[in-house]
Order: structure tokens, then sequence, then C-alpha cells
């Protein structure tokens, strides 16, 4: 099971605030509050972020994320199918941000969140997703606002020609 966090509170998590305090203000990796969470849980026997099982290797996640990092500083942010390390179709959507759409239209984050936290820190104001799943009631609000072309703003309306 995933953890969902709302995009609306993302800028609150303890990810995301351990990120911006690396990027901008560059302080260690370790002695942010969400690599030392993760230090405790591989202590603790339990699996780190990215499966990692010793600090070492999360460390190494942690450098791949500096080097990401670095890549969409200089060459901006880039959707996957514009990279070349990933090859087929569901690996290019699973690797960009993802997100559930809730009842009421809510982004739910489901993967991804270093390259949403990056493009934050860039100030990139637009990046790609890939919605992985709606609820019900939210598809009824789309089929509604599809067919009876009505005029409202949301991502998950991009597509249709009327928004």
């Amino acid at each position: 099971m995933y953890e969902l966090i709302f995009l609306s509170k993302y800028d609150e998590t303890v990810f995301h605030k351990s990120f911006v305090r690396h990027f901008e203000h560059n302080v260690k990796w370790e002695e942010t509050e969400f690599v030392k969470k993760n230090i405790q849980r591989i202590e603790d026997g339990y699996r780190g972020w990215k499966s990692s099982e010793s600090k070492q290797e999360l460390l190494n996640s942690c450098e791949e994320m500096d080097r990401i990092f670095q890549k969409i500083r200089n060459q901006g942010y880039k959707q996957q199918k514009e990279l070349e390390d990933i090859s087929t179709l569901l690996e290019r959507k699973l690797n960009e941000v993802v997100v559930d759409i809730g009842g009421k239209g809510d982004l739910l984050l489901v993967d991804n969140r270093h390259r949403l936290s990056m493009a934050k820190i860039l100030d990139i104001e637009q990046i790609p997703v890939c919605f992985l799943t709606r609820h019900e009631e939210w598809m009824e609000t789309r089929d509604s606002v599809y067919h009876n072309e009505i005029q409202r703003k949301h991502p998950d309306f991009s597509e249709f020609k009327s928004t």
C-alpha cells in the first residue's frame, strides 16, 4: 500500500522540507530529518527509502537525487519519454510524478515525489503527471463536465476542448 499525500499540503511534508534544506540551504543529506528518520529505520531492521538496506545504500540514493537535480537545473525538466534510459511506455508513465484523484477532485501524490520537490525548488510552474486512479465520484463529475461542455478548471480536464 502506498501513502497518499494531498498535493495542497505537500510543502509541509518532511520529505519536501528535507529536499529544500539540502538543495536551497546546502544542508548535508545526513543532517536532514528525512534521511535521519530513514537511517533510524535501517538501524531498527527495516528498509529505508528506495528499499535501502544500509546507510550507504540510502546515501547512494541521495547522491542520485543530486545528479537528477543538477540535470534538471542544467537541462530543464524533461518528460520521461525524452530521457534515454527508459524504454517501455509503462515505465515512462510510472516514472513521471504519479497522482490519484479523490472524489472531490483532490490531487493525491502517489509516487516520484523527488521530481515534484525538485520542480518546486527550481520554480518550474508545470510538470507532466500520470493519473493512476480516479475516484468513482470524480469520474461522474468528469463525465458531466465532458458531456455537458461545462467550463471548469482542473488538470484532469486538460484534454477537453471546452476547457
